[in-house]
């Protein structure tokens, strides 16, 4: 866990892992075995797999993600709309596509097979974004060591290894990470560009991968305007975070102001113990909100190491329903798989 411990990524969602060996016993004692929650397809064809895996990959890089550059002049959070104007819609919108959990992310192969190796089947994948595990014996640990070192495997495993299960669920997560992290790698760096964001702060990112595990989050979304996450959980009930710094709150207020907002939503504002969040427009206080009272939520406080921030945890997410319908859950996506 140590690389997830530099950054807080923009977005993340369960994807597929595929497992390559040419004994079923095999496959399906081990599949069974990995967590629960993680999409699993198994293949003992590798020339199988590989067509499956090229039809289903998904190129992480942002320009292919839709993230498109959309320069906004107006108040904004400064971070996550003065950089370069980056549609930071496209990142949640991602929570429709009913095909995500299927973009294979990690694949699991075994060395010694028949009809390709393992290094022959991670040769062919060199040039995509899916990170490779090896499955060795002791006898291949040094053709396993070179092919780690010249970057065709990412990680290597003894197939009979006490501890086998154990470091392969850990290094599925840890690659997953990768994966997503160089997905994101070009909007990490433009939501940092002009003032240390909450992705990169570390007091904010042990709080945030606490948070998740306890409420069981497994796909998360930032949203701007107002600031946070979207999250959702097995069964893709969804709830809004919100996530002000000091410097976010002290914007609000100064575009509550500028509107003419009555003394006591000023005064409420700068107490700094609710969060605001308005519906309509984008994010901020317009003249002529009725009903202010409804959009201030208490709010907690928590200290990281670039900023202190207030959130609150909302059940609303009404700004982000879309009119194609549902969000797809990961249950169903698992219940559909088993039918298969």
């Amino acid at each position: 866990m140590s690389k997830e411990q530099l950054d807080c990524l923009p977005f993340r969602y369960p994807t597929t892992v595929y497992l390559v060996d040419d004994s079923a016993d095999f496959l399906y004692n081990f599949s069974f075995q990995l967590d629960e929650d993680l999409p699993v397809r198994t293949f003992t064809s590798p020339h199988k797999a590989l067509e499956a895996l090229l039809e289903e990959r998904v190129d992480p890089r942002l320009e292919r993600r839709n993230f498109v550059l959309e320069h906004k002049q107006h108040y904004g959070h400064p971070t996550l709309e003065h950089v370069i104007g980056l549609d930071l819609s496209a990142i949640y919108l991602q929570m429709y596509r009913a095909q995500r959990f299927a973009e294979p992310s990690v694949v699991i192969v075994d060395y010694q097979m028949e009809e390709m190796n393992g290094l022959e089947f991670c040769q062919r994948l060199v040039d995509t974004p899916i990170k490779r595990i090896l499955l060795t014996g002791q006898a291949d640990a040094t053709t396993a060591v070179t092919a780690f070192n010249d970057g065709l495997i990412d990680r290597f495993v003894y197939k009979n290894s006490p501890d086998t299960l154990t470091l392969v669920n850990s290094y599925i997560r840890e690659l997953e990470y990768q994966y997503f992290r160089e997905a994101s790698s070009i909007l990490i760096r433009a939501l940092s560009a002009e003032t240390p964001s909450l992705l990169q702060d570390p007091g904010f990112i042990d709080f945030f991968r606490g948070y998740r595990q306890e409420h069981g989050v497994l796909e998360h979304y930032l949203v701007a305007n107002p600031s946070g996450f979207l999250l959702l959980d097995r069964d893709a009930r969804a709830r809004l975070m919100l996530v002000m710094s000091e410097e976010d709150m002290e914007i609000q207020r100064r575009v509550a102001g500028d509107e003419g907002a009555p003394k006591e939503l000023l005064a409420a504002l700068e107490e700094g113990n609710q969060l605001p969040f308005f519906h309509a427009g984008d994010g901020f206080y317009r003249q002529g909100l009725v009903d202010w009272k409804a959009a201030l939520h208490p709010a907690k406080r928590l200290r990281g190491e670039n900023n202190t921030y207030l959130y609150a945890v909302l059940d609303d997410t009404t700004p982000y329903n879309t009119a194609s319908g549902t969000v797809p859950s990961l249950a169903s996506y698992l219940d559909n798989m088993e039918r298969k």
